[in-house]
């Protein structure tokens, strides 16, 4: 069996209250992993409805510069369906998604 080591290099959480007629209560976790020689950002949103992931892994991007990109989507409350288009908007090329 193949094993992928992975080391967290940061991680952000946020909360989302219920407000009626708008949105229901939901959680964002986004997280930069290093993985195979890479950096990969994770997004996974939970809620009543389930769970919705995004994945992308960034090419030729400095660990700093991908940990700036990860806080940029937390700060800026960027959910799984609009990830995929925000970081190849600000990676080209170097963003390679799994959307």
């Amino acid at each position: 069996m193949e094993t992928t080591q992975t080391k967290s290099l940061a991680a952000f959480t946020r909360e989302f209250s219920p407000i009626e007629g708008l949105q229901v209560a939901h959680c964002v976790q986004y997280d930069l992993e290093y993985a195979d020689g890479g950096v990969r950002v994770l997004i996974r949103q939970t809620g009543p409805g389930g769970q919705n992931v995004f994945a992308c892994r960034l090419r030729g991007i400095s660990g700093e510069w991908a940990c700036a990109l990860v806080r940029f989507l937390y700060e800026n409350g960027v959910e799984p369906p609009q990830a995929g288009d925000v970081l190849r908007d600000l990676c080209g090329d170097l963003a390679v998604c799994e959307d």
